[in-house]
C-alpha cells in the first residue's frame, strides 16, 4: 500500500499540471461575484479530475488485491464507483450547459437509489417498514450530497471537512478496532493522498477550485460514510464530526423557505461566509474558526466511542450554535 500511496501522490501533482494544460482548452473559469474582493478567472472543476483519477486508481486496487476488500461488507463497490463518476459528470454537464437543478436532483435520486445495493439493507425492520427505510436513506444521503455542495464557499472549507471527517473516520475504525473496515480506513487515506495538490493549490489565495465535480462526490462519500458506519458499528461519531456541515446549511435552508425562497437559491447567505462578506474578513479567518470547532467535534466524536454518545452528540450540536452565533454576531455588528 506504501507504493500506491506514493505513486498517488505524485499522480496527483501530475494531474494538477494536466488540469491546467487541458483547461485551458476547455475553458472552465469560475467567474464568481458574490462578493467585491471575489477572485475571477480561477480555472475550477478540477474535482473532476481527482474524482475520476479515484476511481480508477481504486479498481485496479481491487482487481490487483491491493485492498483486502469483502463483498459481505460493501456488497457492490462498482456501484459506488460508478456512480462518483457519473456525479462528477453531471457536474461537469451542468457547469457548461446549465442543467436545471430539479433536473440534476432527480438524477442525483436515481443515481442514490442504484447505490442502495452498496449498503446491507434493510437495517430497520424491526422498527419500520422496509420501503420507509429506503425512503429515508435516499433523502438523507441526498442532503449529504449537497450540503457538500453548498459548504464550497471560501477556499479550503470543502477540504477541512473532507479532511477532517476522513481522518476521523480512519482513526475511530482502529481505536474500535474494526479490521473488517480496514480496508475503508485505506480507501479514505488513499483519497486524501489523491487530493493532496488540490488542497495545496487551493490554500487562500486558491489557484483552482474543485467545483460541484468535486464537491458533489465528495458529499456522496460523506453521505454513504454516514449511513455505513452508524448502522454497521451503532456508533455516531462520523455524525458528530459532521454536524456543522449539516446545521449551517439547514438552518440556512429555513431561512430561504421563511423568505419564500427555492433553497437552491445562490444568495451566499451561509453563515461560515458571513466573516468575508459582511465583516470583510479574510478566508483565513473563518477558517481558523471552523478549524476550532472541527477540532471540537472531533475530540468529541472521539470520547463518543466510549461513554455516552448522545451525550457528545448534544455537546456537538452546542459548539455549533455557537459557531454559528459568533458568525451571526459578525454580521450584526
Amino acid at each position: 500500500m506504501i507504493k500506491l500511496y506514493i505513486l498517488s501522490l505524485l499522480s496527483s501533482f501530475g494531474l494538477y499540471f494536466l488540469f491546467l494544460f487541458i483547461n485551458k482548452k476547455l475553458k472552465f473559469i469560475d467567474q464568481s461575484t458574490w462578493m467585491k474582493n471575489s477572485k475571477k478567472g480561477i480555472p475550477t472543476q478540477f474535482g473532476f479530475f481527482y474524482i475520476i483519477l479515484f476511481c480508477l486508481i481504486l479498481y485496479l486496487a481491487f482487481i490487483f488485491g491491493l485492498l483486502d476488500f469483502d463483498r459481505n461488507t460493501i456488497p457492490r463497490p462498482e456501484i459506488f464507483l460508478f456512480a462518483l463518476m457519473i456525479l462528477s459528470i453531471l457536474s461537469i454537464v451542468d457547469f457548461k450547459y446549465n442543467i436545471h437543478p430539479f433536473v440534476r436532483l432527480i438524477i442525483q435520486f436515481n443515481t442514490v437509489f442504484i447505490s442502495l445495493s452498496t449498503l446491507n439493507i434493510p437495517y430497520l425492520s424491526n422498527y419500520i417498514p422496509y420501503k420507509l427505510e429506503v425512503l429515508i436513506i435516499l433523502y438523507f444521503w441526498i442532503y449529504f450530497i449537497n450540503c457538500s455542495n453548498f459548504i464550497d464557499g471560501i477556499d479550503t472549507s470543502l477540504n477541512l471537512f473532507i479532511i477532517t471527517i476522513f481522518l476521523n473516520t480512519i482513526l475511530c475504525i482502529y481505536l474500535l478496532n474494526l479490521e473488517k473496515f480496514f480496508f475503508i480506513s485505506r480507501t479514505l487515506f488513499l483519497f486524501i493522498v489523491l487530493t493532496c495538490s488540490f488542497i495545496f493549490f487551493n490554500l487562500p489565495k486558491a489557484k483552482v477550485f474543485a467545483g460541484d465535480s468535486g464537491s458533489i462526490p465528495s458529499g456522496y462519500i460523506i453521505g454513504w460514510l454516514n449511513i455505513f458506519l452508524i448502522f454497521e458499528t451503532k456508533k455516531i461519531f462520523i455524525f458528530i464530526i459532521s454536524s456543522y456541515l449539516i446545521m449551517d446549511v439547514t438552518i440556512t435552508l429555513f431561512k430561504k423557505i421563511l423568505k419564500k425562497k427555492v433553497p437552491w437559491a445562490r444568495d451566499f447567505d451561509y453563515f461560515f461566509l458571513i466573516p468575508t462578506k459582511y465583516a470583510k474578513k479574510d478566508h483565513i479567518f473563518t477558517l481558523k474558526i471552523l478549524t476550532l470547532n472541527q477540532f471540537i467535534l472531533f475530540i468529541l466524536s472521539v470520547l463518543s466511542l466510549y461513554y455516552y454518545q448522545y451525550f457528545f452528540l448534544i455537546l456537538a450540536i452546542l459548539s455549533n450554535i455557537m459557531t454559528i452565533l459568533y458568525f451571526q454576531k459578525l454580521k450584526n455588528s
